[in-house]
């Protein structure tokens, strides 16, 4: 979860000012997000007795192999990497624009564990808009996700933020999938993440592994 919101308060700071009218985030709205991401960790214990087999999927693709791998597989789909937006994310992810969910220019990270290159999350972000235009898709996902998933879903915790924020976190027997409903000043955009249980537990444990090495 912390590399979640790392990811997304370096989206929000610098890429949507690619378009003319965006207008910066604040410093404010930054720590907000940073402090709204505390409340997630204590989930991870509901479902830490999960035993998945088989990896999440998205776009029809699933979460695993390595970032070049899982690339040329978005690419396939019309999916087109962004230099810039890769190079300001930093190691351990990758920035993509493309069509989803009939929307397009809809920005796309996928991260990956810098030291064995293997995927196990992706986040869409879709393009800014009005509350009510953020709102109905916000409505017409959470049933579609509900529904496709249904047979792999656990549970379903969801909560309200400020300024008419709302997140939803679907729990699947192998992996999880997080809608949340942002607010920036005037303007929201819905973000859906995806995250592949077995390799998020493969970088976790790599991650500590290297930490463990350094002492």
């Amino acid at each position: 979860m912390k590399v979640f919101f790392k990811i997304l308060i370096l989206i929000l700071c610098f890429t949507f000012d690619h378009k003319a009218n965006a207008n910066n985030i604040s410093i404010e709205r930054v720590e907000t997000l940073v402090s709204d991401s505390a409340e997630t960790d204590s989930l991870e214990t509901l479902v830490a007795n999960r035993n998945p087999k088989q990896n999440l999927t998205f776009m029809g693709i699933p979460i695993t192999g390595t970032i070049d791998q899982f690339s040329a597989k978005l690419r396939a789909k019309g999916i087109r990497y962004n230099y810039q937006v890769s190079a300001r994310l930093g190691k351990g992810a990758r920035g993509f624009y493309g069509t989803f969910m009939g929307e397009t220019n809809c920005l796309i990270t996928v991260q990956f564990n810098p030291y064995t290159k293997v995927v196990y999350e992706v986040m869409v972000i879709q393009n800014r808009c009005g509350y009510d235009q953020a709102w109905n898709k916000y409505n017409r996902i959470y049933p579609q996700l509900r529904d496709k998933y249904l047979k792999r879903l656990l549970c379903v915790e969801e909560d309200n933020g400020d300024n008419n924020e709302k997140h939803s976190r679907f729990y699947l027997d192998n992996g999880n999938i997080f809608l949340s409903l942002f607010n920036d000043e005037y303007e929201y955009f819905n973000i859906i993440t995806y995250t592949d249980l077995i390799n998020y537990r493969k970088n976790e444990a790599k991650n500590k592994q290297i930490e463990y090495n350094d002492l």
